[in-house]
């Protein structure tokens, strides 16, 4: 269709006019998206036929194809929205475009913020949609909207719904300030939790009556049983001077800061109650009445302000994400100066948040009492100013954050004289554990979606980070095929046992699989809010003893019911050998490991096991064993060439990890015995003791680099000696596997996994002479030890390739 091109209001006429399509986009020129953009939100077209307006995350495109800069939006924000045009590029649908006044009357330079606003007043919050993943790409070079012309669509808005304020311009260019007017200013009590601390009490109160310019506010100081006798004169002395203004309430009883907050609040004459901190400060005269020009929209249940540090002026409070930490935290915590305006500007912007912290948290006394207050029981410390926030948000109410009411905050002062006492600090801890417990029982589907948040940020990072250690490969809105996540040991075990039969799950369309990719040394335990955010139906942890680890699978089970734990153990970690080179720390770190093993599968629906002999030795530990046997993905390994007679003499080696020193003693007096006749080739390690004997030592390589490498030693016979112990009868015979598949013939020790699946090798016992007759025999003549080579190929493609035996997965993962 042709169209002014200077005129996108004119090209969205048009296609409204002439299209017979239901959904329009209004985007820049240069935009480019998915290939499955289209698709997906027509699967959210069908899943929320109640959404009008829908929109995505999206990133910026450089002029080379470069990705930057993406933009984790969150979900619905009014005030966010009348902050700045955050929606950006949307699909909004022809009826709703109608009813919202049609695209004619746009306004040129934020025609897309200006839609946005028209269809929030004809259709409510209800009928905008968020998609949580980036499939659009703004060209980078996009000119943004005019001020003015944004700034208008704010005005026109707030006229449509009868809002009485003015816009004024916000801290950044594109953004926007309003000060809601109200008919009359209403009272407020400020309440002050206070025990001794009159070094932080008295500058926190003489700063409120001094330069607070809201006159309608009175101070309620609830004391919990002070010894100062300095603090009692000042009691006195602030009374006596601003005797309408001040007052002192007694809480004589152990600290308990909701019942503080709520007897206070019993007693307040305000319409709205203050919860300020003693350790905070007042910096600006505005920062009460920017905080009630929010409070007295009737909307609005809950304001939080900025706060900061003393000495740095960092910011300590920007609001609350959920799920943050485990439970909820303060993004940009300590990150962020006043002028910096963090990820999406949002330090610097008014918006919803879920919560805000109680440090400063103002609210409507009438909506206060009718969510029960503070929850003294339950939360008499910690959270319980969260809490208050979600009952608000469960009755209909926004909680709000401005940049524009600043406080200087100290930070936990209490908190921090409770570390001097250990006894005190043991109670604080214990406290800490069973609130927190409350608070996932209570709130844990929002603790793990935050619609002021994103899924694809991380929740143990403060900076609003993009989440890279558990990407996410699906959507938990559909249920087309299961969903499972696991977390891997790191290294070659984790990788056969979890990363690539879950790759090839997921390439077969099997299941949606993914596994966590925690960096090296910087493995955790995930949390109940990560976990729940993922929602996998099922999770696979691997040999996961650890103290952190069992308490995690004891959380998932208690507040995650509906997802199955299944175990994954691919070693008898419980008779580790003493000559392994991990013995030591193992046992330092891991004692009584059969009673670790015990309590997780205690706390696991089902083992699964790469041997009978594993699923043996545990079967008094758990009911639910399955044997899955470690495979080879076809590819890399089938494409694999290995030359032979590339030796002055025929090469004669082994590959493995750096944990078989006692199976490479068994073979020291065979290195130095066959050092004229062959060329022996290690990778790895070697005997050390048969260092001088070994033609080849090559370093261990990364598991991606592991095939080629392995290949590229053109070995005429593999060896594999084995230690007769418990922990080597329950292996398996991935080594053979490997050996194989390159067409090597291999001479290896008599010991169970090696004679398992009737394994066409030559097994000896491990006596010296055994094995120097046995590598003589092979060698004696080249053509049948190939010919024996190619049969153990054929047996390993046959038998052990990952993509012919994927049903064996989704039965042990699903079934």
């Amino acid at each position: 269709m042709e169209a002014d091109p200077d005129s996108a209001l004119g090209a969205l006429n048009q296609a409204v006019a002439d299209g017979d399509g239901d959904w329009f986009a209004l985007i820049p020129p240069g935009l480019r998206i998915e290939p499955h953009t289209l698709l997906r939100f027509g699967d959210y077209i069908d899943l929320h036929p109640e959404w009008r307006l829908i929109y995505c995350d999206d990133d910026s495109i450089t002029e080379d194809g470069e990705r930057i800069d993406p933009r984790f939006k969150p979900d619905f924000n009014l005030d966010m929205l009348r902050s700045t045009d955050y929606i950006g590029p949307a699909f909004v649908c022809r009826a709703a475009l109608a009813a919202a006044g049609g695209s004619a009357f746009l306004i040129p330079g934020a025609e897309g913020h200006d839609l946005a606003l028209r269809i929030l007043d004809a259709h409510g919050e209800a009928a905008f949609g968020h998609i949580a993943d980036v499939l659009m790409h703004r060209p980078e070079a996009i000119r943004p909207g005019a001020d003015d012309a944004h700034r208008m669509a704010i005005v026109m808005h707030l006229e449509r719904r009868g809002v009485a304020g003015k816009v004024l311009a916000g801290y950044l260019p594109g953004t926007f300030h309003i000060e809601y007017a109200h008919p009359s200013p209403a009272a407020v009590t400020i309440v002050i939790p206070n025990k001794d601390a009159l070094e932080f009490l008295e500058p926190c109160l003489n700063s409120l009556l001094e330069k607070t310019d809201y006159r309608r506010y009175d101070v309620i100081i609830v004391d919990n049983q002070s010894s100062d006798p300095d603090l009692f004169d000042y009691y006195e002395r602030i009374v006596a001077r601003h005797p309408d203004k001040v007052r002192i309430l007694d809480y004589p009883h152990p600290f308990n800061y909701s019942a503080m907050c709520n007897l206070a609040a019993a007693q307040a004459g305000g319409d709205y109650v203050l919860f300020l901190n003693n350790d905070t400060q007042i910096v600006h005269p505005q920062w009460l009445a920017r905080m009630m020009s929010h409070a007295q929209r009737p909307e609005v249940g809950v304001v939080g302000a900025r706060l900061c540090y003393p000495e740095t002026g960092k910011i300590q409070h920007a609001g609350v994400v959920l799920g943050l930490g485990g439970i909820a935290d303060h993004p940009f915590i300590g990150r962020c100066g006043l002028a910096d305006p963090a990820y999406l500007n949002r330090a610097l912007l008014e918006q919803d948040y879920s919560a805000v912290t109680g440090a400063c948290q103002l609210v409507r006394k009438s909506l206060y009492r009718e969510v029960g207050g503070l929850d003294a029981e339950e939360l008499p410390i910690g959270y319980s100013d969260i809490d208050l926030c979600l009952k608000v948000m469960a009755a209909g109410y926004k909680v709000v954050w401005t940049p524009f009411a600043t406080l200087v905050h100290h930070g936990s002062v209490s908190q921090k004289s409770d570390a001097a006492d250990p006894e005190r600090e043991a109670a604080r801890r214990a406290r800490f554990v069973k609130e927190r417990e409350t608070m996932l029982g209570r709130w844990l589907p929002i603790l793990s979606h935050d619609p002021a948040y994103n899924p694809n940020l991380s929740l143990i990072h403060r900076d609003m980070r993009v989440e890279q250690d558990m990407p996410i490969n699906w959507d938990a809105n559909f249920g087309d095929r299961k969903r499972i996540l696991g977390l891997p040991l790191l290294g070659a075990s984790g990788q056969y046992r979890m990363v690539q039969p879950f790759c090839a799950l997921s390439h077969a369309g099997k299941a949606h699989c993914e596994f966590v990719r925690f960096p090296q040394g910087h493995a955790r335990p995930i949390t109940v809010t990560e976990m729940a955010r993922l929602a996998p139906d099922a999770f696979v942890v691997h040999a996961a003893i650890s103290d952190a680890e069992i308490a995690a699978l004891e959380t998932y089970r208690r507040h995650l019911p509906g997802m199955r734990r299944l175990f994954m153990l691919d070693d008898l970690v419980t008779a580790l050998p003493e000559k392994s080179s991990v013995y030591r720390n193992f046992v330092r770190t891991f004692r009584a490991a059969r009673a670790r093993l015990r309590k997780a599968l205690e706390l696991s629906d089902r083992l699964i096991v790469s041997t009978e002999p594993l699923a043996d030795t545990c079967r008094d530990l758990i009911d639910d064993i399955r044997v899955v046997p470690n495979r080879l993905m076809r590819d890399p390994w089938t494409r694999l060439v290995s030359l032979r007679g590339q030796g002055r003499k025929p090469r004669v080696g082994w590959a493995g990890a750096n944990q078989h020193q006692g199976d490479l003693a068994l073979i020291e007096t065979v290195v130095e015995a066959l050092k004229d006749e062959v060329e022996w080739v290690f990778m790895g390690m070697y005997p050390e003791r048969s260092r001088a004997c070994v033609a080849e030592v090559h370093p261990p390589v990364g598991i991606d680099k592991y095939p080629a490498k392995l290949a590229s030693l053109n070995l005429d016979l593999a060896i594999a000696p084995l230690e007769i112990n418990a922990f080597n009868e329950a292996k398996s015979n991935l080594r053979l596997l490997e050996y194989g598949i390159l067409g090597w013939p291999v001479v290896c020790t008599d010991i169970s996994p090696y004679r398992s699946h009737d394994t066409p090798v030559t097994r000896v016992p491990n006596e010296p002479e055994a094995w120097i007759a046995a590598i003589r025999q092979k060698l004696a003549d080249p053509v049948v030890a190939a010919q024996e080579g190619q049969r153990l190929k054929q047996w390993v493609v046959d038998n052990f390739i990952l993509e012919d035996h994927l049903d064996e997965w989704v039965r042990a993962l699903l079934d």
